[in-house]
């Protein structure tokens, strides 16, 4: 008998103590590893919206899983913790086997966005064991290349707009050097907001704006939880941003032994389709590689155009013979390409 599934749950992960929550329709579904973006961003206090505006969990045990050192797990980045790439690839590792270890029988699959989907690039290239398949939004892939495109990107529509300010802070305080603190991080961030490279429909004020709302009202967060999720973005930040900096998947990740879908927005100006174009077709992937493009999105394309991404993760979920998927997926990119012609001029 399948009932529904609402629970937050500790995980020991790494000797620390993390926390996720596990959201479905029914207990029985395939489960969704949620690994948010960032660095820094917690993902616990989305999952309300994500489901208001995705209902993943009707066709998945949706888990959303507070990394180390992020909102809830902020305590598990101890004041003398190093944290490094390789150990938050480490936790992913550890927590999909605790995930296999509770549903044995489960279908498993891996959800990240931006740098999170590199993390979980990384961490299923080493070990894959047991995961149907991983869904990357956004990935982060050359690193030096995005600092070098996404500068380019702001600086130009900057001037192409005559806007001053923008003009001021970027020359200033940002420069062409790579991002490698939270502090440059987040000046990048705004003026990507502000142009529309991150969500076309909204910019900075109003993303930043509901970022804040979601965490204030999150229902399993404390206080102290709030508090400690703005200061694990910075920290976080700070200790990932200079070794982000130097990596590139074309490197690290030279094969991938499950399926890996690449879903990507075709005006995302962060992850530009200039890099993830030249990554897919030098990728070894015996099991499949698909880029799966969203035409009226940037790099939020699970919020851009929520109906037609919640479509695509169905038809990853319950794809079987190759032919089938590619079927599949091709109906769902013409729908969404017919929707897209009719509401462009």
């Amino acid at each position: 008998m399948t009932r529904p599934i609402d629970q937050l749950e500790p995980f020991l992960i790494g000797g620390r103590c993390q926390w996720a929550l596990l959201r479905g329709a029914a207990d029985n579904l395939p489960l969704l590893l949620i690994i948010q973006a960032g660095p820094g961003l917690p993902v616990i206090h989305e999952a309300q919206s994500l489901e208001r505006t995705l209902g993943l969990e009707q066709d998945f045990v949706v888990v959303y899983w507070d990394l180390r050192g992020c909102g809830k797990s902020f305590a598990a980045l101890m004041a003398h913790d190093t944290l490094t790439v390789q150990r938050l690839v480490d936790d992913i590792g550890d927590m999909i086997a605790c995930l296999q270890a509770h549903f044995p029988t489960r279908a498993l699959f891996v959800l990240g966005f931006s740098v999170g989907a590199t993390l979980a690039a990384i961490a299923l290239h080493a070990a894959s064991r047991g995961v149907s398949a991983l869904v990357a939004v956004g990935m982060d892939i050359d690193m030096p290349a995005t600092d070098q495109s996404a500068y380019a990107f702001v600086l130009d529509t900057a001037r192409t707009r005559n806007h001053r300010s923008a003009l001021r802070q970027l020359r200033d305080q940002l420069g062409s050097a790579p991002v490698t603190s939270a502090k440059r991080f987040m000046i990048r961030a705004r003026w990507l907001a502000e142009f529309g490279a991150i969500d076309r429909r909204l910019r900075y004020r109003h993303l930043l704006t509901r970022e804040l709302g979601r965490l204030l009202r999150c229902r399993h967060y404390t206080i102290r939880d709030r508090i400690n999720a703005v200061r694990g973005m910075q920290r976080v930040a700070d200790c990932l941003l200079p070794e982000l900096a130097a990596l590139n998947l074309c490197v690290a990740v030279p094969r991938f032994d499950i399926p890996l879908f690449l879903l990507n927005g075709r005006h995302d100006n962060l992850a530009s389709p200039l890099i993830l174009v030249p990554f897919h077709r030098q990728l070894l992937a015996p099991r499949g590689a698909y880029i799966v493009w969203f035409e009226d999105s940037a790099h939020m394309p699970h919020y851009e155009e929520p109906e037609r991404f919640r479509a695509t993760l169905r038809a990853i979920r319950d794809h079987g013979h190759q032919k089938n998927l590619d079927l599949e997926l091709a109906i769902v990119n013409a729908r969404a390409q017919l929707s897209y012609a009719r509401r462009t001029p």
